[in-house]
């Protein structure tokens, strides 16, 4: 669905103790949709190193979860923080590789 898009709902009720067999009301509507950061991925060559370092910066990862194919853990404001280790990104994108090139971004001084 995108920003602006008309969306059509059918509620159908059924109320047969008061003799209503089937009422469509049928709503049409403008739905505006803000875009927002909901994840943030990380690739990752060792998992359970990974996670490790992640809970030793406070983030909580369910135990046991250094085995997974996929862990999140919630940041504070609800945006949820993800750890995929290579296999599991192969697994869906077989010809993913790692980036090559600078990691800064250009423009960012720290």
């Amino acid at each position: 669905m995108l920003l602006g898009d008309v969306v059509r709902t059918v509620v159908v009720f059924d109320q047969p103790d008061e003799g209503v067999q089937g009422v469509v009301i049928e709503i049409n509507e403008i739905v505006e949709m803000q875009a927002r950061m909901d994840m943030i991925g990380l690739v990752v060559e060792d998992l359970a190193a990974s996670v490790a370092f992640y809970r030793q910066l406070g983030l909580e990862f369910p135990e046991g979860s250094e085995s997974d194919p996929h862990v999140e853990a919630t940041l504070p404001g609800g945006i949820r923080f993800a750890l995929d280790p290579v296999a599991t990104v192969r697994s869906f994108h077989p010809g993913w590789a790692a980036p090559t090139g600078s990691p800064r971004i250009p423009g960012v001084s720290g």
